[in-house]
């Protein structure tokens, strides 16, 4: 009498995992957005300038920001990055009717879901489900990748067309051929940071000569120039030509001399080289808690090369990914942690291949126990960064310095309704135009103090309102509408006017 064998376990549709990084995903992404704004820190204002330029004054080529018209400041507030963030930024602000943190925030946000989704797909293709699952959970848990779900930078959205270029150019080298679509990638990458993401993929195809010293049955890797170079060029050089009848030898000068230059060679005293550890630094601090992993999968692809083929190459591509774009970023002057963003898909890969492989207790073994586990340390990161950024970021002087700009904002707007027109002096932040949903280049304090010796009722947004006190006559009343500042503190930005406040709420809107 023979008995019937069991049934294999059937394995986990492919929907349900994708189910699951997509509601982590929205889970962080509401966190970060709900939380108080820091649109003061980090250099946030100007590509939230240059997406208001796009969107209200129709600069669709090439952008500047709100000190466009100071002497000076010409070349300066010529934008230092390429458009394609400021235009999905900018048609956000269309199509949503005005600016606002969804418009500003959801570019980055959706990159960062984009790189997850990838790293996912070719860790289930190439190591394992459970490698595949985990990778696109680290990335999004990851310290860095958790701030940059709401961070008005390049960094996220360059991070995803590198990450789609890399793997894109892994498929071409496995399937000999489709080498039009990591250029393409490319040349997305290059129109959102420039050619770093290029610098940093050519870095990767060291592996081809790795695998044919160690694995002769590996395909050769040849990349093919054309006709995917010439695409590159088309769309990069194109885009350059177009901002150069524009704005001439001022966007050479900024982007390339002041940008791309001034950041690879000598800076603020730092020359070239001096900080070739930091990146690596930045990398195991700033990708916690999963950076020891990702040193310990690092390690493996040496120690230990996977058994399979494809997988040993795709290690190895990976590997050579991140070492040399941390010597790249090493032997630049220009040093900042979240330049190694676009290293933590490729790190989140490797790392969580080992997750999958550490020596856990027998029970956790058992399919519903890592399940549970995986869940556990999910809920219990969210549940951390939820306390973080909703208390102590909160309480931040940048953070608070936001609010009370918005908030001010609000209270402007319920006076003066839409768009009130507002006179920037030189010294006026930014973000209160972001909040007011305007795009007003400034001008310099003697001009604002001149407008409003004007029989005109005009109001002017400054932040020294004694300099600006200081250009008018003598006997000149100066009547505060409104500031934002915090306790104790000098106002961050106050809106003072020429005639009382009372005449003003009487002028029609």
């Amino acid at each position: 009498m023979t008995t019937a064998a069991p049934n294999p376990p059937r394995p986990t549709p492919a929907w349900i995992p994708l189910l699951i990084v997509a509601g982590i995903w929205a889970a962080l992404f509401l966190l970060r957005i709900s939380a108080p704004p820091d649109l003061l820190d980090k250099d946030q204002e100007r590509p939230a300038a240059y997406m208001l330029d796009a969107a209200r004054n129709g600069h669709w080529i090439v952008q500047r920001d709100d000190f466009q018209n100071l002497p000076g400041h010409e070349t300066l507030a010529i934008t230092s990055k390429p458009p394609l963030y400021t235009w999905l930024g900018a048609g956000l602000v269309l199509l949503l009717g005005r600016m606002s943190a969804w418009s500003f925030y959801l570019p980055t946000g959706l990159a960062m879901l984009g790189s997850a989704l990838l790293i996912w797909h070719w860790g289930r293709r190439y190591m394992s489900p459970a490698a595949g699952l985990a990778a696109a959970l680290m990335l999004l848990t990851s310290s860095l990748g958790v701030r940059m779900l709401c961070q008005g930078r390049t960094d996220p959205l360059f991070t995803f067309t590198v990450t789609l270029a890399l793997l894109l150019a892994f498929r071409a080298w496995e399937r000999q051929g489709g080498w039009v679509w990591p250029w393409l990638a490319l040349a997305a990458a290059t129109l959102t940071k420039g050619p770093a993401g290029a610098l940093f993929v050519a870095c990767a195809l060291g592996a081809g000569l790795w695998c044919r010293r160690g694995d002769p049955a590996s395909p050769p890797l040849r990349p093919r120039l054309f006709p995917g170079l010439l695409l590159f060029l088309a769309l990069t050089l194109g885009w350059l030509l177009l901002a150069y009848g524009e704005l001439g030898d001022r966007l050479l000068q900024k982007m390339i001399g002041s940008e791309l230059v001034g950041h690879a060679v000598a800076k603020n005293g730092h020359l070239p080289g001096s900080g070739l550890f930091k990146p690596a630094l930045y990398l195991a601090s700033r990708y916690l808690p999963w950076s020891p992993l990702a040193v310990l999968g690092l390690v493996t692809v040496f120690r230990r090369p996977a058994a399979a083929a494809a997988e040993r190459r795709l290690e190895r591509f990976l590997a050579c990914f991140i070492l040399g774009s941390l010597a790249i970023l090493g032997l630049a002057s220009h040093q900042r942690p979240d330049l190694i963003m676009p290293l933590l898909p490729a790190a989140s890969l490797l790392g969580a291949r080992e997750l999958t492989r550490l020596p856990f207790r027998r029970w956790l073994h058992r399919p519903a126990a890592a399940w549970w586990a995986a869940a556990g340390t999910t809920a219990l990161l969210i549940a951390t960064y939820a306390a973080y950024y909703h208390g102590p970021w909160s309480q931040g002087e940048w953070t608070a310095q936001t609010v009370a700009v918005r908030d001010l904002a609000k209270r402007l707007e319920a006076s003066f309704g839409r768009r009130p027109e507002i006179v920037y002096a030189e010294d006026a932040v930014f973000a209160l135009q972001f909040y007011l949903d305007t795009m007003t280049p400034r001008v310099p304090t003697a001009e604002a103090a001149g407008r409003l010796q004007g029989a005109k009722p005009c109001l002017v947004a400054v932040r020294d309102v004694a300099a600006l006190q200081a250009r008018l006559p003598p006997g000149t009343p100066l009547h505060e509408v409104d500031h934002a500042s915090l306790p104790g503190a000098p106002p961050v930005v106050a809106v003072v006017s020429n005639v009382p406040l009372e005449r003003l709420r009487r002028q029609p809107r």
